[in-house]
Parts: structure tokens; C-alpha cells; sequence
């Protein structure tokens, strides 16, 4: 693969590894971080929307040369089955801030606050609810250029979706063209049978990647078979998104949402770089198609 060629596949990395809020400091340090460890777009949290400065951002991204997605987990207060008007409200926020940045996507646990569960797999009335609120929001995100992504979670932080399959199923439901599969390597690595099968069976409807190891520390270096999962996305083509995720416990909130009792990023100028180049070494085994975002 030509050095051009691999410079078309774009990656991102997420912005929990500088920071755990979006300050005007802490947006010029996650996209300047991204910026000088090579990457092409941040992908940013808005859990609080209400935190990001939509004409800040667009000007740090500009200044930097970098493009954003958006990606989010629902606060507690707004756990899409026990308060689908709350969490309907947060979404269209979300959505309004998305398209504010010129981010495509919004994605992520985007019907579910991590760690809620019921002790009880998901009802069918759960499943409904889900799906209904999350249609209203796709045809509103439609009219603004935004593609919503259903991420499979692990059963030990949400009971809702826990694999590929049941986000395809998710997405059957919603039955909206704007809203595809996220596939974290994190989660399905605890409930997929091996990483290349969910790749193959979402096909074309997988719209979202992040890159995560086991350990949550630096690709490559834990228990992730990235080889099937690179191996597999080169068979379908794959096009959209990768991005590095990690999150560093920056905050109390942060530390109780991911389970962080230690840091997996350390230095993230580093974990960064390191990502990055990792990233390169699979693109040159495993060639990927010119990113279509």
C-alpha cells in the first residue's frame, strides 16, 4: 500500500485521553494533542453538551486541521428505558451541538447510562421504547447531516445492547437509513466469539470502529486480536471512522463511570504517538479502502 493511499484512512482518537471536560484549555489540549501525534479528526464527548463552545471548537479544528466526530454515554438521569423524555432531550441537544461542529456522527451508548441494569435482561417494552425515542432522533439528526451509531456495551455496564448482533437488531427496529453499527473492540473482546465474525455479519452497516485494547492501554500490546479484526474489515471494505479510544481518570466522574482504579494512558503524548504508529503497522498488513468520512 502507497504512502499516499495510507494517508486517505483516517483515524481519530478520543478525547477522554487528555481531558475529561471541554474547557477552552481543555479543547485546545485535546486537539493539539491529536494534531502532533498525527491524527485526523478527535472524536468528543458530550455527555454535557452544554459544556462544548460550538464556535471555539470549530476554530481550534480548523486552526489545527482536524475534523471531529461526537460520542456519548446518557448521564443517569437520563437512562433511555427509565426516562425516555430526558434522554430524548439530551439527544437532540446533542445532535444540535454535533452538527454545530460538523461532526457526522453522533455515537456511542446512546441508550444507555453506563453501569445502569435492572438485574434482568432487556423487555421487549424496553426494546420498544429504546427504538422509538431513538427514531424520532435519527430523522431529526437526518435533516442535519448527522448518522447516529448504536455501540455494543458490555453486560457489565449496560443490559441493553451487549454485541454486534444485538445492535443490528437495534438498528432493524429504529429501521432508519442514518443510523449504523459501532463496533468497540473493548466490549466485543469480553462478548463476541473472536473479532473478524461481527465484522463479517454487520457488513456494510458497520459505520463506527473504536480501537481499544483489553487493557484499555496502547493497541497491540494486550489481549485483542486486532490481526482478525484489521483482517476482516479489509474483507468488507470498511470506509468509515477508527478511532483510538482510552480514558485517562481525570476526573471523579470519569473514574466512576469507566471503573478507572488505574491510569491505562500515563503520559498521552505518548499513548498517543504510540497509537498511532501501531495504527500504521496494521494499515500496512491489512489495507483499508480511502475513508469515506
Amino acid at each position: 500500500m502507497s504512502a499516499a493511499a495510507t494517508a486517505r484512512v483516517k483515524l481519530g482518537a478520543h478525547a477522554l485521553i487528555w481531558a475529561s471536560g471541554w474547557s477552552a484549555a481543555e479543547a485546545e489540549r485535546v486537539i493539539s494533542g491529536a494534531a502532533d501525534a498525527g491524527y485526523d479528526f478527535v472524536e468528543i464527548a458530550l455527555s454535557h453538551p452544554e459544556q462544548v463552545d460550538v464556535a471555539v471548537t470549530r476554530a481550534l479544528l480548523a486552526d489545527h486541521g482536524l475534523g471531529c466526530t461526537t460520542g456519548l454515554g446518557l448521564p443517569a438521569s437520563c437512562h433511555l428505558p427509565f426516562a425516555p423524555r430526558r434522554a430524548e432531550e439530551h439527544l437532540n441537544r446533542s445532535v444540535d451541538v454535533a452538527a454545530g461542529l460538523g461532526s457526522p456522527y453522533l455515537t456511542g451508548g446512546i441508550y444507555t447510562h453506563l453501569g445502569a441494569r435492572t438485574g434482568n435482561p432487556p423487555t421487549e417494552e424496553e426494546l420498544q421504547t429504546v427504538a422509538a425515542v431513538l427514531k424520532r432522533v435519527a430523522k431529526r439528526a437526518a435533516d442535519m447531516g448527522v448518522t447516529l451509531g448504536v455501540e455494543n456495551i458490555n453486560r457489565y455496564e449496560t443490559y441493553l445492547v451487549n454485541t454486534v448482533q444485538a445492535a443490528l437488531e437495534m438498528i432493524e427496529r429504529i429501521d432508519e437509513p442514518n443510523v449504523v453499527a459501532h463496533l468497540d473492540t473493548y466490549h466485543a473482546n469480553i462478548e463476541e466469539a473472536g473479532m473478524g465474525a461481527p465484522v463479517l455479519a454487520a457488513g456494510s452497516r458497520l459505520g463506527y470502529v473504536h480501537l481499544s485494547e483489553s487493557s484499555r492501554g496502547v493497541p497491540g500490546t494486550a489481549n485483542v486480536d486486532f490481526d482478525a479484526l484489521f483482517g476482516a474489515l479489509a474483507e468488507v471494505g470498511y470506509s468509515a471512522p477508527l478511532v483510538v479510544e482510552s480514558f485517562a481518570p481525570l476526573s471523579d466522574e470519569l473514574t466512576a463511570m469507566f471503573a478507572l482504579w488505574r491510569d491505562p494512558v500515563g503520559d498521552p503524548a505518548e499513548f498517543a504517538k504510540a497509537s498511532r504508529a501501531w495504527f500504521d503497522g496494521m494499515l500496512a498488513r491489512y489495507p483499508l479502502p480511502g475513508s469515506a468520512f
